[in-house]
């Protein structure tokens, strides 16, 4: 081979490998740049998450500033369980007051939760007329207890009723 050819297959060697050197390195930088990329997209998609949830935070703090008057005005709708005892003492009272000869328990007891109010079992037996008795309810019904009566079952005795009462007084 003369001088030339060898000069020229040198160079071209040497083109070619300088060629091959910088598409691998090409490959390799696109490679790297498609991960960066990828990674930005999902970090931008993280962080439009975490935008929306900042967002929901604002709106839910301008609402709880809008209902914190009414907090305490529904806290007070439903007596604390602390007073329980006072039920019982009503009842008694209002079957005195309406002449009703009165007997009363309490039963299981379920206590409240952040979705739904607590509320006591209670049983009662009552005598007398059924007109002192509608007045009775009517107290109850008056009352500041919410009240749910399940059962009512009377008896007729001597002229008067014999009424057992079971229901549940809700509390918070």
């Amino acid at each position: 081979m003369t001088h030339f050819r060898k000069l020229l297959l040198k160079n071209v060697v040497v083109y070619l490998a300088v060629a091959l050197i910088l598409i691998v390195f090409l490959l390799f930088i696109q490679g790297d740049i498609n991960n960066k990329a990828t990674k930005i997209i999902q970090q931008r998609q993280v962080l439009f998450l975490k935008l929306q949830s900042l967002d929901s935070l604002v709106a839910l703090r301008l609402q709880s500033q809008e209902v914190q008057p009414y907090n305490s005005l529904l806290d007070n709708i439903l007596p604390s369980s602390d007073y329980a005892t006072d039920f019982s003492k009503d009842l008694a009272s209002f079957a005195k007051k309406d002449k009703l000869g009165f007997g009363f328990v309490f039963g299981d007891q379920t206590p409240s939760t952040a979705e739904s109010p607590g509320w006591i079992n209670f049983r009662s037996a009552l005598q007398g007329s059924m007109d002192n008795f509608d007045d009775f309810l009517k107290n109850i019904e008056d009352s500041r207890y919410f009240v749910n009566l399940s059962s009512l079952d009377l008896t007729k005795k001597n002229g008067d009723f014999e009424i057992v009462v079971n229901g549940k007084v809700f509390l918070r």
